[in-house]
């Protein structure tokens, strides 16, 4: 099993056998619960934290709560979603304080309308981060059974927040896997045995905590669960080890903006120290790549660039699960958990079939034909062709920062100046530009060697460019 990050090379492929996922979001399930509203509305008080003003108290009136959730807000119909709860908890009087840690997912307990003694049905609607659930296991020896899975913060391992060879997480979170024992734990189809194992944690902490909160409060509650998995949305994601991974995301920008479909952000960065972390802020780029898909490259620590799928299969413009080898649609749900691991699979080839296709882009835009053109040249020719400055600075502009000129992120009186560059070999209709009209422009191979020097270099002052609707753009962080 590996144990180090592979070099980051576009020349490579990527195998969906060696992803890992990030943040996915799915329904947990569906339960009935049959009984009167008061049985149901007591079942919700103790599922939650105790009252504020029993918190100081001493903890002989904490066993009976199961403390996964916030209080209850019972305000018009009683039946308001229940929210995971997501901060340390403190009890006990002062001087005696305990702190009770939350649990390692997100998400929402929800209820039907119950007004009547008719009973209410419920939906867990999770959003889970295996990674971090797999950063935070025991690896003394692989476990290899659900059990022996911890899901409450208070079973893990506190791991450092740096890693061998003093890496560190550049947005300040520990959602990645460092090199070495746990990489070697997490890795291969050992994965996959991690990934159910999160699922099935989580859902029987959840189930416990019920039963055994229905049966402690004495309430005449009756529990009928009916299984059923849905997947909402899922990130697919591989890591690959560079020397500066700021300097790589600003590198490979202008491609991927080329090659997004519909719209492209980033996120700025400041360059801070390991002792200057600021949680959120990292160099990133998203881009769309189809219906319900996206990419997102960033740098997530001081030694790895991320490259992550998003697919969001929430309707009606989700992304179309891959129907399987026999041809079969399965949708996005499952009843068990047989059926529901092989649409993460799915989605895991989808993932590697895109980003072996961006990486072929990139690999093409990067190789430099040889060319006699300078940057001074072609700078002069641009200036020649449109004659007029003000026009042909925020033309060169964008091809440095984008790689491409559209028109319709362009004001119309620009169409002339793009026609010119066109008719004289300076642009041509973008590869990737997958039907989209009008189609972009992108620079010829015969300049992209002097473009690639002007974005590499730090001597050309660009001026704003009044576009309609910026493609990309530099917020502060």
């Amino acid at each position: 099993m590996p144990t180090e990050l592979p070099s980051l090379d576009y020349s490579q492929q990527v195998a969906a056998h060696s992803a890992k996922q990030d943040k996915i979001e799915m329904t947990l399930g569906t339960w009935r619960l049959e009984g009167h509203t008061e049985d149901i509305q007591a079942v919700r008080e103790y599922m939650s934290v105790p009252p504020s003003d029993w918190r100081n108290e001493p903890g002989q009136n904490w066993p009976g709560y199961s403390m996964l959730f916030n209080r209850p807000d019972e305000s018009g119909l009683g039946s308001r979603p229940m929210e995971f709860r997501r901060g340390e908890l403190q009890l006990g009087p002062e001087g005696q304080r305990q702190t009770r840690s939350a649990p390692l997912w997100a998400g929402q307990w929800r209820f039907s309308s119950f007004q009547s003694n008719s009973g209410t049905t419920t939906h867990l609607a999770v959003s889970i981060n295996p990674t971090t659930f797999a950063r935070s296991q025991r690896y003394r020896a692989i476990p290899s059974q659900p059990g022996n899975f911890g899901v409450i913060p208070s079973d893990f391992v506190n791991e450092p927040r740096w890693g061998p060879l003093n890496e560190f997480p550049l947005d300040g979170r520990n959602n990645w896997i460092p090199c070495g024992t746990i990489m070697e734990a997490t890795s291969g189809e050992r994965w996959w045995g991690n990934l159910e194992n999160c699922f099935r944690s989580v859902l029987r902490v959840f189930e416990r905590e019920l039963e055994r909160v229905s049966v402690n409060s004495d309430r005449n509650l009756h529990l009928i669960r009916a299984p059923r998995l849905n997947l909402k949305y899922c990130e697919t994601y591989w890591e690959f080890a560079t020397d500066d991974p700021i300097l790589e995301i600003d590198r490979i920008t202008p491609h991927l903006v080329a090659f997004s479909e519909l719209e492209a952000s980033t996120r700025s960065f400041d360059r801070l120290s390991a002792d200057q972390l600021r949680d959120g802020h990292s160099r990133s780029i998203r881009i769309q790549c189809g219906q319900g898909r996206e990419v997102c490259v960033y740098a997530k620590t001081n030694r790895r660039v991320r490259f992550e799928v998003r697919h969001r299969l929430k309707a009606p413009n989700g992304f179309q699960i891959p129907a399987t080898a026999q041809g079969q649609s399965t949708g996005h749900t499952a009843t068990n958990w047989g059926a529901f691991t092989p649409l993460i699979q799915r989605l895991a080839l989808d993932a590697a079939q895109t980003l072996n296709s961006l990486f072929a882009f990139i690999q093409q835009r990067q190789t430099m034909h040889p060319s006699p053109v300078t940057p001074f040249r072609l700078m002069l020719r641009i200036a020649q062709l449109i004659q007029d400055e003000a026009q042909a600075a925020i033309v060169l502009n964008l091809l440095v920062m984008d790689g491409q000129l559209s028109r319709r992120v362009l004001p119309p009186d620009f169409r002339p100046s793009l026609d010119a560059l066109r008719r004289a070999g300076i642009l041509q209709p973008l590869a990737n530009s997958r039907g989209a009209t009008p189609r972009p422009y992108e620079a010829t191979p015969e300049y992209r060697a002097a473009l690639e020097w002007l974005r590499q270099s730090a001597e050309v002052v660009f001026p704003a460019v009044p576009v309609r609707n910026r493609r990309i753009s530099f917020p502060s962080p």
